[in-house]
């Protein structure tokens, strides 16, 4: 049975340099006040570039690396359960990681890795064990055969299937999903994305879908939230987010998507992020986006970008953004699909006041 997931004003700090000679010690903040909501049965897609905090944030709701805040997977309050109690979250709650072939023992044969957690979590008696196995990869599409030989001997895709298989094993009603596809090949990708969907809709599971691509995330998930610098800087339904972005990181990001018609690729420019992600331990003042944010050089530098950190607000229907303009952006021209010809850079956004 699916479960309905809640974050709110989740934290998550690093020490770094600590104990190293010549080095300095200092606090990097992965997350960073981070508050959603993932309803029973739907998928929420995270994106964002490397470095942002999205596979940091999916662990802590897990309680893999430590936090603050509070997390709520279906009655159960994650991150003030006793020691005791973890295992009975982990028959809930299930990873898929990046790379399948790190996260499979190498030693065991595919069939002892999908009874592993039969036996962990005492689903089964051992004689039953084997038929659940064969249930197992039959459901992620794969032959009984193949459970008895090593990670080694089957294919990337095979692998992220039975990494799959292992997390659906304990019956969990949430999963994340840390970039399960970005390590296999492209028409691989569609197959395990599909898989997915099939699964979400035959076992009732809800999903956190953590990427870096915006044309797979936006595939399997019914609202996507971007995440830059720890924070979640727009959330919308998946529709909404592509057609009306309102957050001018987003629309680097949704410009950067493939056209399927080669001569609206042709003619359209995109919108172009320069430089790279800032260091959250050193993060800018203000917003942490201005830095790179074409809308604050367009804008002439507003003052407020580089002393104002902007919050989340409601800018549409069932929709918010963290930008100081993010309303009028969204009701501007750069709203349009991301399949739109545009033959100019940058659209002017009409604000008031926008000198500071």
């Amino acid at each position: 049975m699916s479960a309905t997931v809640e974050v709110e004003h989740l934290r998550v700090t690093f020490r770094t340099g600590a104990g190293l000679p010549g080095r300095r010690s200092g606090t990097l903040t992965a997350v960073n006040d981070v508050s959603l909501t993932i309803p029973a049965g739907q998928t929420l897609g995270l994106v964002g570039e490397s470095g942002s905090g999205k596979s940091t944030l999916g662990q802590a709701m897990l309680r893999l690396v430590p936090a603050t805040g509070r997390v709520r997977i279906g009655e159960r309050d994650v991150l003030s359960l006793p020691r005791r109690g973890l295992r009975q979250l982990r028959g809930e709650a299930q990873i898929v990681f990046q790379d399948p072939y790190g996260s499979l023992n190498p030693r065991q044969r595919i069939g002892a890795i999908l009874a592993e957690p039969l036996a962990v979590h005492r689903l089964l008696p051992p004689r039953d064990r084997p038929a659940r196995v064969r249930e197992l990869l039959d459901l992620v599409g794969l032959r009984s055969d193949l459970a008895q030989r090593y990670p080694h001997q089957l294919s990337g895709g095979q692998r992220q299937r039975v990494a799959i298989a292992r997390a659906i094993a304990v019956n969990p009603s949430f999963l994340v999903l840390d970039e399960p596809v970005s390590a296999l090949d492209v028409s691989i990708q569609a197959q395990v994305l599909n898989l997915l969907v099939d699964l979400r809709a035959r076992l009732g599971l809800t999903y956190l879908f953590v990427g870096h691509d915006l044309a797979v995330v936006r595939h399997v998930s019914d609202r996507i939230a971007v995440m830059y610098l720890g924070r979640i800087v727009e959330e919308a339904p998946a529709g909404a987010l592509l057609t009306a972005c309102a957050h001018p990181y987003t629309r680097g990001l949704v410009s950067a998507l493939p056209v399927a018609d080669p001569e609206t690729e042709r003619v359209r420019e995109r919108i172009v992020l320069t430089g790279d992600l800032p260091s959250p331990i050193t993060p800018p003042p203000g917003c942490g986006f201005h830095p790179r944010c074409w809308l604050y050089t367009q804008l002439g530098q507003p003052e407020r970008c580089r002393t104002d950190q902007p919050v989340l607000r409601v800018v549409g229907p069932d929709q918010s953004a963290a930008c100081h303009f993010s309303r009028e952006l969204a009701a501007s021209p750069l709203g349009r699909a991301p399949d739109a010809p545009t033959r100019r850079r940058h659209v002017p956004v009409p604000v008031e006041g926008s000198s500071g």
